[in-house]
């Protein structure tokens, strides 16, 4: 710190030239005195810029308190898996649907790898993040990925069910899609029949579209 650096500057002069000045008789030792007392003043008065660590020990609890505490309240993990997706478009972190899976739970909506687990035909809801939305060839067809916390799951949505949906389709970032399973020789996918955004999620990273 600056004020350290004075004071050290002081015990110099106070060491050499200070002994030499003595000596002689030279009134600039008496002034090397006041030099000192002023930079210890400083380093006291934690108002000053110059304080030393004794000068912010003797800050009130108050203002030590003040400053080292956040004006914002802290986030919730929910709230910190969005800031990375809005930031830096991914998360080293929990997945997003990691962080709701007891909500989606009591809603009968299951994880993309218990789909597996499931027998063909079975009417199934499922969420994720839209990460693919695809119309390979005539158009027809429109094929969805979604992903959450256990892997990825892919729905197909004819054109009728495509037409009906194609707002909410392009639009919400995380689906919930209900429809019955096709569940054979390990490929599985769900038959879209009702598509509906899982509210409350907001800037997060748009899919692959239609590529």
């Amino acid at each position: 710190m600056f004020a350290e650096h004075l004071a050290d500057q002081a015990d110099y002069l106070d060491g050499n030239v200070g002994r030499e000045t003595a000596r002689a008789g030279d009134s600039r030792f008496a002034v090397l005195g006041d030099y000192r007392c002023q930079v210890a003043a400083l380093e006291r008065d934690p108002r000053s810029l110059f304080a030393g660590k004794a000068g912010a020990a003797g800050a009130t609890g108050k203002n030590a308190e003040s400053s080292d505490a956040s004006p914002l309240p802290e986030m919730t993990p929910l709230q910190s898996t969005l800031a990375d997706y809005r930031l830096a478009g991914l998360t080293t972190g929990p997945q997003l649907l990691d962080h709701l899976r007891p909500e989606l739970e009591r809603q009968g909506i299951v994880t993309t790898a218990t789909l597996r687990e499931l027998a063909d035909g079975r009417t199934v809801k499922t969420a994720g993040h839209v990460i693919v939305r695809q119309r390979p060839g005539s158009g027809k067809v429109c094929f969805v990925t979604l992903e959450d916390e256990t892997g990825t799951a892919n729905a197909i949505l004819m054109p009728d069910v495509f037409k009906r949906f194609r707002s909410i389709l392009n639009t919400s970032a995380v689906l919930v899609i209900e429809g019955p399973l096709q569940n054979v020789d390990g490929v599985i996918h769900v038959r879209a029949r009702k598509i509906q955004p899982l509210s409350g999620l907001t800037q997060l990273p748009g899919g692959h579209n239609y590529r």
